[in-house]
């Protein structure tokens, strides 16, 4: 034994340092206690526990209120939930809970309750796990997305499974669309699951004799029959729920929107949802159009962005066309207002949408928008100031014309444009007519009412003004210089015909009063027409070019087409000629073209508006003061002659009916008198 003295003295250990401590700032400390003060705590969090403590027979009560799709995902909240719903002892739940899900089959042989029902109501791949996946593969009793779809199935045609030719029918297989390449050829094709190909192939391989081989065959190919009939049921009834769901859904969404209608009628904007109701704009919006049910809650986290959505973008434009709605139900009286007045002071006269585009008529209308009655005396401040305006706005149409005129022309400004003989005749692009380039046309034409040329080229088409989209659709148009062209080419024929230069003017032709003949042969059997100047071109620009591209395009027009009669032969016409005037005055007297200056009364032969004057107004003696024939009339060549072959004379019954009348009235000769 060593004594204390002896023994070994061993260095004492050193005291170990204690760890620094680590200090935390106070900003560090102030957001760990932000962190904690904000930190969501989840109420009832692991209530669920609780619900196995009860007894069983309560507890299965309570889970055969629940569905299939229920039961997966309860099962999937905690590890206890799990053995429970998934043990083979809980068959029964599973069981009373398909039940409550009308028409829903059993699953397939050898398929689970939880796998079934995974199947029908979970959106998951069940290859690849990728979420909201719909479709449903009956056959593969498996749910896969497209890309699974390529690279876990086979085509029928590469499986080489069997020897035999049946072998698509000991096998599940689905018919689907394979692309060729990377292009859009494409061909259908029965598909297999590639797993279910493997193992049928490895089965294949591991029998041995015929006999084995034929029981096999038997058994796969009733299996397959069997699987056919399940598919069928599954099919029929997902057809039947997902047109439930639908419904159920569509009810939910109604109820929903008419919720929100009735919230917001209270605060007053029903005016606004029943303009909405027929343009969509409150439906289209997503929060609008849900199918969960509206609570309190919900209202309150979306009731202001509708309001503000109805503010912004529904109440300007039901104002705007409730304003435009009124703007057209005043157009018919302002119109009546015009056209009254129009009566007593001449045919020359803006149209509705010329006055209508006037400041001092524009504000007329707006005066009007707080009255509740509106006629046609609403717009006697208006007369007033129609003098002025009609002379400010004739000069407009003249000035307008004439320059449009002259730059077609291309005609120098030493001339008087509107004198000239080839300015005489316009094309009008609206109506496709031609018209003459007289005093009153084509101040008055108003032929493009609801035409797609007018909407195209008129100035207010792309306007947002509410009175200019009521003046697009009211009984008239503006008058614009855009909707003609000039068809001079036609005219310049007639006068190189007649030896006169391109800058003849009307005047000078019609004491010329040529007689011209087409040399197209345009009648049968040797007839020849005689026409006047002007029915020349009418005759040139209806019968030989028709198209309107011939208009637009300034298609040139034969030179040689017209023939000037002799002058002594033109003497002999002057009988036909009077007949001719004379036939065109009847015939005039007997269209359905005559107006009262007096009151609204038109479209009279001139007979019925004269007898109309005496009775109701009272006039014994009507003249051209009391009535008046409308000039915008589409142009006719009523004063040609027909020279006919003297064979004709005792054989008149072969002649046209359309040559007979002229025979009769007067309006033709033969040729031996001529």
């Amino acid at each position: 034994m060593l004594l204390r003295s002896k023994r070994v003295k061993v260095a004492p250990k050193p005291a170990t340092t204690p760890k620094a401590i680590k200090k935390i700032r106070a900003s560090q400390e102030k957001t760990q206690v932000t962190k904690a003060a904000n930190a969501v705590v989840r109420i009832g969090r692991g209530a669920l526990r609780d619900l196995l403590q009860m007894p069983m027979d309560i507890i299965c009560e309570v889970l055969y209120c629940l569905g299939p799709f229920d039961l997966l995902r309860l099962a999937r909240t905690n590890k206890a939930f799990r053995d429970l719903l998934i043990h083979r002892s809980s068959i029964h739940i599973w069981k009373e809970a398909r039940k409550t899900v009308s028409g829903l089959p059993e699953p397939f042989p050898g398929m689970s309750e939880p796998a079934f029902a995974s199947l029908c109501f979970e959106n998951v791949c069940h290859l690849c796990f990728k979420s909201r996946i719909r479709k449903i593969c009956w056959e593969f009793r498996l749910k896969l997305c497209s890309a699974c779809e390529k690279t876990r199935t086979t085509p029928s045609s590469r499986l080489c499974v069997l020897d035999e030719d049946d072998r698509e029918i000991l096998l599940p297989h689905m018919s689907m669309k394979i692309n060729i390449g990377t292009g859009y050829r494409s061909y259908r094709s029965s598909v297999a699951l590639t797993s279910e190909a493997v193992t049928l192939r490895r089965t294949w391989k591991k029998l041995t004799n015929k006999k084995e081989k034929d029981k096999f065959i038997h058994e796969q190919t009733a299996r397959c029959r069997e699987l056919k009939k399940h598919i069928a049921k599954c099919q029929k009834w997902m057809l039947t729920f997902k047109s439930d769901r639908d419904e159920e859904l569509e009810k939910i969404r109604d109820q929903r929107i008419e919720e929100i209608r009735e919230k917001l009628e209270k605060l007053g904007y029903g005016d606004d949802l029943a303009w909405a109701r027929g343009h969509g704009g409150l439906i289209s919006l997503p929060h609008v159009h849900d199918t969960k049910p509206l609570t309190t809650q919900v209202w309150k986290d979306i009731g202001e962005d509708i309001i503000d959505y109805i503010e912004d973008n529904i109440r300007p434009f039901r104002i705007e066309d409730e304003r435009q709605e009124f703007f057209e139900y005043c157009m018919p009286f302002f119109h009546e207002a015009r056209a009254s007045f129009a009566r007593s002071h001449g045919n020359i006269f803006p149209l509705t949408n010329d006055l209508a585009s006037i400041p001092q008529v524009t504000e007329v209308f707006t005066s009007l928008e707080d009255s509740d009655d509106i006629e046609v005396e609403s717009f006697d401040s208006m007369i007033p100031l129609l003098p002025k305006i009609i002379t400010t706005w004739r000069t407009s149409v003249d000035k307008r014309l004439e320059t449009y005129l002259r730059t077609a022309a291309k005609a120098p400004s030493s001339v008087n444009i509107r004198d000239l003989a080839i300015t005489r005749f316009l094309y009008c692009l609206g109506c496709s007519q031609i018209i003459q380039n007289t005093e009153v046309m084509p101040a008055i034409h108003d032929c493009v009412k609801g035409t797609k040329h007018f909407k195209s080229h008129c100035s207010f088409s792309s306007t947002n003004d509410p009175f200019k989209k009521a003046c697009i659709n009211s009984v008239t148009q503006a008058w614009m210089s855009s909707q003609y062209i000039l068809i001079s080419n036609y005219v310049q024929p007639v006068l190189q015909a007649c030896g006169k230069e391109r800058w003849t003017t009307v005047h000078e032709l019609d004491q010329l009063d040529p007689r011209l003949t087409c040399k197209l042969g345009c009648e049968d059997s040797g007839i020849q027409t005689i026409y006047r100047w002007r029915d020349a071109v009418i005759h040139a620009a209806t019968v030989h070019k028709q198209q309107a591209n011939h208009f637009r395009q300034q298609k040139s027009v034969d030179r040689g087409l017209w023939e000037v009669l002799p002058l002594q032969e033109v003497e002999k016409l002057v009988c036909l000629d009077r007949a001719a005037d004379e036939f065109a005055a009847a015939q005039k007297n007997e269209q359905h073209i005559w107006w009262c200056r007096h009151c609204e009364k038109h479209d009279l032969p001139k007979e019925g508006i004269v007898q109309h004057v005496k009775e109701d107004h009272g006039i014994k003696g009507p003249d051209e003061h009391d009535y008046f024939s409308n000039p915008d009339l589409p142009l006719t060549t009523t004063h040609t002659v027909l020279v006919v072959p003297d064979s004709y004379k005792e054989s008149l019954d072969c002649l046209p009916e359309s040559i007979k009348s002229f025979i009769e009235t007067g309006r033709a000769m033969y040729q031996s008198d001529l």
